[in-house]
């Protein structure tokens, strides 16, 4: 039996549509299913011969009033089938273009592109001109030779080598140190009676416990801390560079490559000031209505030698400005209920924006002038070292590694399925407008190529596939 016969099968009343499907199915090798709109799908596919056939069209039959409830149905019997579903309503006649053109219009993305044999005599292969490790956050954004990537790697590599002459070695002995003297005074019942708890308090910072939490971090210098904002435009990779600078430069075997880290979402936080102060510098016991009963560290204490990620500064309130800046300087904490000294908590501070906010920074501590927004001239003067982030248009000659670390990432490229890109895609690539983008319109537009290359069944992205994915070139 040939093959396409075993891809055709169903209740077929229209005979002209059934030698149309079965010339498709010759030469796209689509299989092609005729039911009535109310059957279901599951009984069908047990009738279903060709187990290598990858594209399967269900043709609900001409006249049928649809079932809703049963189509919904049907399309959850396809999902959960390794092969790809396309669920064709038939018009009530044969249209006047005839049913092989009809079925070419609804199927288009699955066809065999006229352009292939043309197109694809010049791949890039994946993995051609770059080798990354598809687990590392970091390696797709680092790869390429262009001047603007090298300036800045070596500007995060004196931010690394700044904080880790600081900060010094054995660093999660220390912080374990820490945390298990602050375990027992944060635990103290802020509700005990006033003279009883500045006594308990006093007794606490005279202790072992706090001697310990000093001397822990004595060596480091708060001046020295590097302090770091970044700016760039949106998804130009702020995150990418702060997963960089948290790697660290001598984990030992089974060691985590990473210091510990923390994203803070500023945007979260507005019109909650409160919860920020809790959720950073942690509670004592009893301070407030609904914290835990062994109070909290916060982020901040719980991060001691690590890197704290305050994205999106920009949106931050006049409120949470201030906290911010008290913070930066002199590194210290108090969490609330506490009444001593502050702790010292050396910290990688890092923050992110994509907006002006060294043009809004005035010698003002308000945020806004005029309905203007506006950045403490302050606070913006407290961070030592401010990296330009490069977005992709800036980054051009980059894009052909940066494009074939991508497609590394099974994110992107489910199961390795495409192999190779054509260079016409590639250079297609490197003239669109990423401007409000960057790495996270590029990494749409190659999903949304390999999407179209599996389901013609090809492992190669053509040009095509990405043109219809995007909306503009620069």
């Amino acid at each position: 039996m040939a093959k396409e016969a075993l891809r055709i099968f169903g209740e077929w009343d229209d005979h002209s549509l059934q030698d149309a499907a079965t010339e498709l199915s010759t030469q796209e090798g689509i299989g092609f299913i005729a039911i009535p709109a109310g059957d279901e799908l599951s009984e069908w596919l047990k009738q279903k011969k060709d187990d290598t056939c990858q594209r399967w069209a269900i043709l609900y039959a001409t006249g049928d009033k649809p079932d809703s409830t049963q189509l919904l149905q049907n399309r959850s019997t396809a999902i959960e089938q390794s092969a790809l579903f396309r669920h064709l309503q038939l018009p009530i006649a044969e249209p006047n273009e005839g049913w092989v053109v009809w079925l070419k219009r609804q199927l288009n993305d699955w066809l065999f592109p006229d352009a292939w044999s043309s197109e694809t005599a010049d791949l890039q292969q994946v993995g051609s001109l770059v080798a990354i490790d598809p687990k590392d956050a970091t390696t797709h954004f680092m790869v390429g030779n262009s001047t603007q990537l090298t300036q800045l790697l070596d500007q995060l590599d004196t931010i690394k080598r700044r904080f880790r002459l600081q900060i010094g070695g054995a660093v999660g002995e220390r912080r374990k140190k820490v945390h298990e003297a602050l375990k027992y005074l944060l635990d103290k019942n802020c509700k005990t009676e006033e003279s009883k708890l500045y006594a308990e308090i006093a007794k606490a910072l005279n202790s072992e416990s706090k001697a310990t939490i000093n001397r822990t971090f004595a060596q480091v210098q708060p001046e020295g801390l590097p302090k770091v904002l970044v700016m760039g435009p949106s998804g130009a990779g702020k995150s990418f560079v702060t997963h960089y600078l948290r790697r660290r430069t001598s984990a030992k075997p089974r060691e985590s490559l990473y210091r510990p880290y923390s994203r803070v979402v500023i945007p979260d936080y507005l019109g909650a000031e409160e919860r920020l102060e809790y959720d950073l510098f942690g509670y004592r016991s009893g301070s407030y209505t609904g914290g835990r009963d062994e109070g909290d560290m916060g982020l901040l204490l719980n991060h001691i030698g690590g890197v704290i990620f305050m994205d999106e500064i920009g949106e931050a309130s006049p409120a949470l400005q201030a906290k911010l800046l008290a913070f930066m300087d002199d590194y210290q904490v108090k969490p609330r209920g506490w009444y001593g000294e502050g702790i010292f908590c050396p910290v990688l501070l890092v923050a992110a924006t994509n907006k002006p906010i060294d043009e809004w920074a005035i010698n003002d501590e308000s945020t806004e002038v005029n309905d203007k927004p506006r950045f403490r001239h302050d606070l913006f003067q407290r961070f030592d070292t401010v990296i330009r982030l490069p977005g992709l248009n800036d980054r051009r000659d980059d894009l052909p590694p940066i494009i074939d670390a991508l497609l590394q990432l099974d994110s992107v490229n489910p199961n390795q399925a495409v192999n190779a890109i054509t260079t016409g895609a590639v250079s297609y690539l490197q003239q669109v407008d990423y401007q409000q983008g960057n790495f996270r319109q590029l990494r749409r537009l190659l999903m949304q190529g390999c999407q179209r290359a599996i389901q013609r069944q090809q492992a190669v992205i053509l040009k095509q596939d990405i043109e219809h994915s995007s909306p503009s070139k620069a």
